[in-house]
């Protein structure tokens, strides 16, 4: 009996000093993987600044874009993600993180899609009837918008404004919710 106890107090030992050691390395990685990543990010915008990419990139566009601080990030974040999975690989649970990340991201998409359709159908079914009923150049009024109808898409119909404001409305709101003006 005094040996089993031995041989379960050594395993127990062995099994601390692992996962201690493991611990430790994980938190290394950690820390020297977010001084890496920050520091990394700081010369790549200095770089990119000295190389006036914002400058160049406005000219280009004619917009004015804060790309070189957007790289910098992106190339922190790299390594920070690459950081992360390198220690929690070290603890032996990256493998399991990723499933859950995996599937939580999968559910986020499902449910991105199923928000995106529920309105496609109503607008596509309200088109069908809006063609029938209604016709370019028409005037209406639909949620204090007085215009003309200039487009009517598979989700959207375009009027157009008396101010010449372009407004963008779906056809289910268009069919169930206009006025038709006379001509005049």
């Amino acid at each position: 009996m005094h040996e089993f106890i031995a041989r379960v107090m050594a395993a127990w030992q062995e099994l601390i000093s692992v996962v201690l050691a493991n611990s430790i390395i994980a938190i290394v990685i950690f820390f020297v993987g977010f001084i890496i990543g920050r520091v990394l990010g700081k010369v790549v915008e200095k770089i990119l600044k000295e190389m006036e990419l914002n400058w160049i990139v406005g000219k280009t566009m004619g917009k004015k874009l804060p790309l070189a601080e957007g790289i910098a990030k992106a190339a922190s974040a790299a390594v920070y993600a690459v950081t992360i999975f390198l220690a929690l690989r070290q603890l032996g649970l990256a493998k399991g993180v990723f499933v859950v990340v995996g599937a939580v991201v999968s559910l986020v998409m499902i449910i991105t899609v199923f928000l995106n359709v529920r309105d496609f159908f109503p607008n596509v079914r309200a088109r069908r009837a809006l063609l029938k009923q209604r016709r370019l150049g028409q005037k209406i009024r639909v949620h204090g918008i007085q215009g003309k109808i200039m487009h009517i898409g598979w989700m959207h119909t375009k009027v157009r404004a008396e101010e010449g404001d372009q407004y963008i409305i779906p056809n289910a709101t268009v069919l169930s919710e206009s006025k038709v003006f006379p001509k005049g």
